[in-house]
Order: structure tokens, then sequence, then C-alpha cells
């Protein structure tokens, strides 16, 4: 694991524990075995390794942190940086999503909370490790189902169906994919091993995708054409 920075918050999903640290961004450490937990990747933005006095100078400081389930999105008060948003549908790859706020405005966040389709934003002042001059809370209004965009953008993920599913799939993103157009999808495990790849074309049921040759489980599907993806969860019956 990575010690540069200090742990200020996690949450827990199922076998795996998301763990603020600091201005190191986040661990993901697998707790399955409890007597052994190990780290099972780490979202580090702001390279902290390579400078051992990051602390005071870095852009970001992750610090509270809320797990928004049935979207598998995590909200991340990061001080200077106000807030980032990872798409952890698949633990093993977090990525940026979105984010909220940004270095130049001189306010920092510390806590983040969530009720329904809102975020809660707390700010401090502070001197360091970042500077920040305002204190009170903002309420962000969020969407669900996250995919992502080369831009970073947040779009959404219409439906997938059924749920579970047997022998076919369909993912639906009308905001992401047009009618017609060839998507590269990858399925990859629980464990985040790829077991599939190929092209499949969207149609007006969506991307109807085969899991004939799968066990019964839990996989993640990534859907990309040329400017745009998405990845969502799909649940073998």
């Amino acid at each position: 694991m990575h010690c540069q920075g200090h742990t200020n918050n996690l949450v827990k999903d199922g076998q795996y524990l998301y763990v603020t640290v600091d201005y190191c961004g986040i661990e993901v450490i697998d707790v399955s075995n409890t007597s052994s937990p190990g780290l099972a990747s780490w979202w580090n933005p702001w390279d902290c390794a390579s400078n051992p006095f990051n602390w005071f100078s870095s852009p970001g400081h992750t610090n509270e942190l809320v797990l928004k389930e049935d979207c598998d999105v995590l909200f991340v008060a990061t001080g200077k940086s106000d807030m980032y948003v990872l798409d952890v549908s698949n633990p093993l790859q977090p990525d940026s999503c979105d984010v909220f706020g940004g270095v130049d405005n001189n306010m920092g966040t510390w806590g983040v909370s969530m009720r329904g389709d809102s975020v809660y934003l707390s700010y401090v002042c502070a001197v360091i490790p970042f500077a920040s001059n305002w204190t009170g809370i903002k309420v962000i209004d969020i969407e669900t189902n996250c995919t992502t965009d080369v831009n970073g953008n947040c779009g959404r993920v219409t439906d997938v169906y059924p749920v579970p599913s047997k022998d076919q799939v369909f993912i639906v993103s009308d905001d992401v994919f047009q009618s017609g157009e060839w998507v590269d999808v990858m399925i990859y495990d629980e464990s985040g091993r790829k077991l599939q790849s190929g092209q499949y074309q969207y149609s007006s049921n969506g991307l109807m995708i085969s899991l004939e040759k799968f066990s019964p489980g839990l996989y993640f599907a990534n859907c990309k054409n040329k400017v745009s993806s998405c990845r969502v969860k799909l649940i073998r019956q």
C-alpha cells in the first residue's frame, strides 16, 4: 500500500474498501480475506510518489467520500479541487468521470454527503495543506448511471435488461450511442480479467450482448465508440 499520505476516510462496497489517502488519491483494497487484505488498485491523479513535498503543493487532497451504489459512482471531496466524481463500476480500474469546482476558486472542501439526487459539499477555511478562504455548504444536483466520454462528461445509461440475464442482455444508452453505429464491447469478470471483446451494432433495442458462454455471476461491460464510452454491471443468472 502507499503510505505517503494520510488516510482520511473510507467506504466499503462488497469485497472492496475505497480509502482516501490525502494527496495520494484513493486506494482500493480487497478485503475478501480479512486476515490478509491487499491493494487491488490505486487512483493516483496527482502523482504523489514523485514529489515527497506534494502534501503542500498538490492540487488536490482526497478527504471524505460517499458512494452511490446504484450508479457505482464515488463522490470525493478533494480539497483545493472541490470534488471529483469516480466511476467504480470496475473497482480494478477506477476512472475520473466528472469534476466540480477547481483549483483556482480559492475554496477547499473537506466533507461530502448525499441525499437522494443531491450531493452536499462542506467547505473549510484553511492555510495548509491547501488554502481556502470560504466556509459553507454547496448543494449539487446529480444524475445517476454514470457514463464517461473523452471530455470527462457524465451521460446516462438508459437501461440494462433483463436483470439478471440468462443468455442475452441489452444495454441501452441513446445519449452515448446512435442507432446503426458499431460499438467496441469488452467484458470483464469481477476480478477485472478481460474475458471477451468484439464489435456490436447499436440498434433501437440497444446493444445485444450474448452471455451464453459465461458462468452465473457478476460481470462488467465496457462499451466504446470513437468519442464516448459507458460501463455497466451485468448479472448472469
